[in-house]
C-alpha cells in the first residue's frame, strides 16, 4: 500500500536533528527519533545523505499517510504503507497486545527507511499458546530508544510541570528532576538496592533535605547569631510559669531539631535546660548540644 511525500523544505523542528546529524551523514548511520521530530520530509532528506531514520511519528504529521490512521486494528495487528516516491520509506501502525490504563487502546505510528513490512515473534504467547508477533520496526525502536522513553515515563509520573509555569521554571524543574533520577540510578548501582523505586527514593531525598536545617524564625537567627558565640553562657533549668500545670517544663532542643533528631515517637527531642543569656532562650541539652551551639559557627557539623 502506498502514500505520498514530497521534497519541500523541512519545518524548523525537523531541521534540528538534520543539523545535529551533519557530522555523521554519508556514513550509513541510523537515526532514532521520537514523534516530536520524525516526519516523511526528514526521512527523505536523510536518505539523500546515505542515512536512515526510524522513529515514532504523529498520525497527523504533514505528508504522513492519512489512510493509516483510519485503519481499524485488533490487538497485536499491524498495517504497513510504502511511499510512492521512495519505496524504502515505510509507515506502520501497530496496536499493542495490552491496552493502556483505562482500557484505552495503545496504538503506535512508526516511520522507517531501514526496515521491511515484517512481523517477528516476541517470545511471548497468548492464553491459547499461540505466538505473539510485533513489527520489526517497533522491536528495533524499543531496543534503541527504550531507555530514553523510560526516563521520560519516570519523570512524567512526578507531574511537577503546569501549563501556567514560565518556560525557565519548567526548565529548572526538569533539570532538578533529571538530577534526582540520575542519583537514583547511581544509588541502585552502588548499593545494589534495585528494589527501591524512583518515587520512594525521591521521597527519602526530600525528607532528608527537609531535616537538614529546619526553618527557624528570622528574628531568632539574627539575635542569637550575634550573641551565642560571644560572652559567657551557662545552662539553667527552664522556669515554670506560676499557673503552669507542668512543674518541670521542657523546650525543644535547638541543636537536635536542626539536625533532625527525633524521639521514638517521631517527636522533636526536648530538654528541661535553656540558655537564659541568649535572646531567644533556646532549649539545649546541657552536654554536647550546649557546647556546640555556643562554640561552633555551624553547629550542624
Amino acid at each position: 500500500m502506498f502514500y505520498e511525500d514530497g521534497n519541500e523544505d523541512m519545518p524548523s523542528i525537523e531541521r534540528i536533528p538534520a543539523a545535529l546529524m551533519e557530522p555523521f551523514l554519508e556514513k550509513g548511520h541510523i537515526l532514532f527519533t521520537d514523534n516530536y521530530y520524525t516526519s516523511p520530509s526528514l526521512a527523505t532528506f536523510l536518505l539523500g545523505r546515505n542515512t536512515h531514520l526510524c522513529g515514532t511519528v504523529k498520525s497527523n504529521r504533514k505528508k504522513y499517510c492519512k489512510e493509516i490512521a483510519e485503519f481499524a486494528l485488533e490487538k497485536g495487528e499491524a498495517v504497513f504503507y510504502r511511499s510512492t516516491i521512495d519505496s524504502r520509506v515505510i509507515a506502520c501502525k501497530y496496536r499493542a497486545v495490552k491496552n493502556k490504563s483505562g482500557n484505552k487502546q495503545k496504538v503506535v505510528y512508526m516511520l522507517s527507511t531501514c526496515h521491511s513490512a515484517k512481523m517477528i515473534e516476541t517470545g511471548k504467547t497468548y492464553a491459547n499458546d499461540s505466538a505473539i508477533y510485533k513489527p520489526s520496526i517497533v522491536r528495533s525502536y524499543n531496543s534503541h530508544m527504550g531507555g530514553v522513553d523510560r526516563v521520560d515515563q519516570q519523570l512524567h509520573s512526578l507531574r511537577t510541570l503546569r501549563k501556567s509555569y514560565k518556560w525557565y521554571k519548567k526548565l529548572a524543574f526538569r533539570m532538578i528532576s533529571q538530577v534526582i533520577l540520575n542519583a537514583h540510578k547511581v544509588f541502585q548501582h552502588e548499593t545494589g538496592k534495585s528494589k527501591i523505586t524512583f518515587l520512594d527514593f525521591l521521597h527519602e531525598t526530600i525528607s532528608s533535605l527537609a531535616l537538614i536545617n529546619p526553618a527557624i524564625p528570622n528574628n531568632q537567627i539574627l539575635d542569637d547569631t550575634l550573641s551565642r558565640l560571644t560572652g559567657r553562657h551557662f545552662p539553667s533549668l527552664k522556669v515554670a510559669s506560676p499557673d503552669a500545670k507542668d512543674k518541670r517544663p521542657t523546650k525543644r532542643c535547638r541543636v537536635c531539631y536542626a539536625k533532625g533528631k527525633l524521639s521514638a515517637k517521631c517527636q522533636p527531642l526536648k530538654t528541661t535546660y535553656v540558655c537564659r543569656f541568649c535572646p531567644s532562650e533556646p532549649g539545649l541539652h546541657p552536654d554536647t548540644c550546649f557546647e556546640a551551639y555556643h562554640t561552633q559557627v555551624n553547629y550542624l557539623l
